[in-house]
């Protein structure tokens, strides 16, 4: 988790990140040699919001390929990028995707 923040951090210079969902394997092996089972569990796919600042020159295709691309080989992350201009705008409008991450999702940066 923290790699990706890092990752993401270095590449867009983000003002916020929103961790919006996530997808876990888990896996449980027992066996007659083990006294107790053994598991393992990692996280597979983050699904993140990522608030750049409004000054920021890259466009949001090419902002969502960089972060996908070089967060890739820690785990597969969905990116909604919003400048943050924007996200203010529509939180104050009442907008309900924007209302709903401030009230629900965990800010990661």
């Amino acid at each position: 988790m923290n790699t990706v923040i890092d990752i993401i951090v270095k590449a867009v210079q983000p003002e916020f990140i929103f961790l919006l969902g996530s997808s876990w394997n888990y896996h449980k092996s027992v066996s007659i040699f083990a006294s107790t089972p053994a598991c393992h569990h990692q996280v597979t796919h983050y699904d993140l919001l990522v608030i750049v600042p409004g000054q920021e020159k890259r466009n949001i295709d090419e902002l969502h390929d960089i972060i996908e691309n070089r967060c890739k080989p820690e785990a597969v992350v969905t990116a909604i990028i919003f400048p943050i201009h924007r996200f203010n705008h529509l939180l104050e409008a009442g907008h309900p995707f924007c209302n709903e991450v401030v009230r629900a999702a965990k800010q990661w940066y």
